[in-house]
């Protein structure tokens, strides 16, 4: 018998050796403000930080809420990740403390949520948005968090970790 009319090649198996990993997972939280004013007159980014399997989440997707807008981004692997709030490139140092956990797609899930400010200072009947300083957050007379300004006329800050007993304007 002839080669041709007896041989049957295995089918070709597609190389999926460069595929990304299927997502399954999402990770959400809220802002207490419209999509459109959080873009518009805030600013800041939101990531979840690079992990040893996963690169970085950037990227979200708005739903308005009752209270807000509630972010989802995507991710492919299951394991605690870091929240990060940044303007411009710089972390504002407001992020929360604690690794964030993804759940499933479709849980929907919200733990943490933002009241995002725009803080300005009034001069007479003006308003105005300092570029040099800082700004100081007190409770029941106790410093709970410095901000400073990013200054060379930028109005963005971040927070510093000053503490109540020791002032210290590195980032937080």
């Amino acid at each position: 018998p002839n080669i041709e009319e007896t041989y049957v090649p295995e089918p070709v198996k597609p190389d999926t050796s460069d595929a990304p990993p299927k997502l399954q997972y999402e990770y959400c939280f809220e802002v207490a403000c419209s999509d459109e004013t959080f873009r518009k007159s805030v600013g800041y980014a939101f990531e979840l930080a690079k992990t040893q399997q996963e690169s970085l989440i950037g990227s979200w997707q708005a739903q308005a809420t009752e209270l807000g807008t509630k972010y989802t981004a995507h991710a492919a692997f299951d394991e605690p990740k870091k929240l990060v709030a940044k303007v411009a490139s710089n972390a504002l140092g407001i992020s929360v403390p604690n690794n964030v956990q993804v759940k499933p797609i479709g849980s929907g899930v919200v733990r943490e949520a933002f009241i995002p400010v725009v803080p300005s200072v009034q001069l007479g009947e003006r308003l105005g948005l300092p570029t040099e300083g800082y700004y100081y957050h007190f409770y029941n007379g106790r410093l709970i968090q410095e901000y400073k300004l990013l200054g060379n006329g930028k109005w963005a800050f971040y927070a510093t970790r000053s503490t109540h007993e020791k002032l210290n304007d590195e980032q937080g």
